[in-house]
């Protein structure tokens, strides 16, 4: 991908470009033949925006400059949430270390890796080593405070510490949760917390279901909590009938907060063996009971309330249950839920399905998505996004 230094000029031209136009920080970088690693803070939830705009002005300018179309990157960029006093200082080593632990060195010498890592132009080592001003605004400050007080100091400590992780294993990212966070339990903590209560980026979604996901172990214990029963009255594939309704809840209640950490199979297989397709249905069952007030539903809120306390999957955003009503009566009269806006009479509803598309295509990260559960209902409707 990086074939010359004309490459790696362009890649950051473009990258600090960007970094200024969304006011992000870049803190450390390296770019290999096959890949780049970018240490960043984003002062806004923006990465996603700023990430698409950067790589896609990126392959637009690489694609000239080659003559050439198509993609340049295999597939999305992998961003990881890090805490900065935990994991700052092995992360810097360990973007910085790339070059000299490349295989292709193969059985190169400490000496001549540690020439390699002090000579390579194309990261901001030689910034933070003191070897030379960066051509790119790096931001080094921040992490070099941890060094030390003087700014020679600093630069000598810095250094010294990142050459020595030649020398021991340095693989922080072997820590990481869902394979997007890296930091302390508290910090693992507080992001979970963000990710419940705070704005929700669509891209980012299949990550933030595998950090909120629940174990199985806890969904059952809710389940059974809820309905006053032992666990072997429910996993069962055949339950009595006095507990069919709490069965069927937990069904749901896996579905609904496990998916981040287990497949539909993984749960009917561990819930008496029955098909992905039935814990479906039981999902969708469910949903439809709260939606429309059906007795089960009070225990499948009572069981939610037990595993996700910031989320209401009534969505007493009641709007939800209304504009769901108008969509359901719209096809009842229509038999399609093509939806227009300025072709129908109900400006609101008209209103709320334009915003739900824009929501979808992540132009509009300041509305509250759908849930799986919700699109998959309007998706039944055969509903046009």
């Amino acid at each position: 991908m990086f074939v010359s230094d004309t490459d790696n000029i362009l890649f950051l031209d473009t990258l600090f470009m960007y970094a200024r136009r969304f006011d992000v920080e870049i803190h450390a970088y390296v770019l290999m033949g096959n890949h780049f690693h970018v240490l960043l803070k984003t002062r806004e939830a923006n990465l996603c925006r700023f990430m698409h705009d950067m790589l896609t002005t990126f392959v637009q300018r690489y694609n000239e400059l080659h003559d050439r179309v198509g993609h340049v990157f295999q597939g999305r960029y992998k961003a990881v949430v890090v805490d900065q006093q935990a994991y700052g200082m092995e992360l810097l080593r360990y973007i910085h270390l790339n070059p000299a632990r490349s295989k292709r060195l193969g059985n190169a010498s400490l000496l001549q890796r540690l020439r390699v890592l002090r000579d390579y132009q194309w990261s901001s080592y030689r910034a933070y080593a003191g070897l030379e001003r960066c051509p790119w605004p790096v931001h080094t400050a921040v992490l070099l405070a941890q060094f030390g007080t003087t700014l020679t100091e600093q630069h000598a400590r810095c250094a010294r510490f990142i050459k020595e992780g030649l020398l021991v294993e340095n693989e922080p990212f072997k820590q990481l949760l869902a394979k997007s966070i890296l930091g302390s339990d508290t910090f693992v903590d507080a992001i979970k917390r963000r990710v419940c209560e705070g704005r929700h980026d669509q891209a980012a979604a299949p990550a933030r279901r595998e950090v909120t996901a629940c174990d199985l172990p806890r969904v059952v214990a809710a389940v059974c909590e809820e309905f006053y029963t032992r666990p072997d009255t429910i996993i069962t594939a055949h339950p009595k009938h006095a507990w069919r309704d709490a069965r069927r809840v937990l069904l749901w209640a896996a579905a609904r907060y496990a998916t981040g950490k287990f497949t539909l199979e993984e749960i009917g297989r561990t819930f008496g063996g029955v098909s992905s397709t039935a814990v479906g249905h039981a999902r969708a069952s469910v949903d439809h009971a709260i939606t429309h007030g059906l007795p089960v539903s009070a225990h499948a809120l009572a069981v939610a309330r037990r595993l996700s306390p910031h989320e209401d999957p009534s969505n007493a955003d009641d709007e939800w249950n209304e504009m769901y009503q108008r969509l359901a009566a719209f096809y009842a009269q229509y038999h399609h839920v093509h939806i227009v806006r300025g072709s129908i009479p109900d400006t609101r509803l008209a209103a709320w399905v334009e915003r739900q598309r824009l929501v979808r295509k992540g132009l509009a990260a300041n509305a509250q998505p759908l849930t799986d559960a919700q699109i998959e209902m309007l998706d039944k409707l055969g509903f046009v996004w």
